[in-house]
């Protein structure tokens, strides 16, 4: 399918969950979550959930798990608890479920307090 085959049948707008992961926030403070949903708002789509949840992996599996089945949104995003320490456990859930590596799209990306385009730590290739 070409771009312009593929735009003219994408849909306009899509209905977004938003899985915030954080063991230090609360969601008044959740940065990105709420520039994500200003953002999705701001170019027409609906925001169906919005969450901040602790960063444990069967809190993050459970919560996704549940929104998928409530809210049946055609995007989720989850965002934080991508760090390097051992507490930051958003990855390790889905690590399973990836089939290809998306940082070649990192460019896409723009991180929400500088609104500079930055690499995503998540969607890794699975182990070979």
């Amino acid at each position: 399918m070409g771009t312009r085959e593929h735009k003219r049948k994408a849909p306009h707008s899509v209905t977004v969950a938003i899985v915030s992961v954080s063991t230090t926030r609360s969601i008044s403070e959740d940065e990105s979550g709420l520039w994500i949903r200003d953002e999705a708002i701001r170019e027409g789509h609906q925001v169906v959930s919005h969450q901040l949840i602790t960063d444990d992996t069967n809190v993050i599996s459970d919560t996704v798990q549940t929104v998928i089945g409530k809210e049946s949104p055609m995007v989720l995003l989850l965002t934080g608890g991508t760090g390097i320490s051992p507490q930051d456990l958003t990855i390790e859930p889905f690590r399973p479920l990836f089939h290809k590596n998306w940082l070649p799209l990192a460019h896409c990306l723009p991180n929400s307090a500088t609104n500079k385009l930055v690499p995503p730590l998540c969607c890794p290739a699975p182990p070979p």
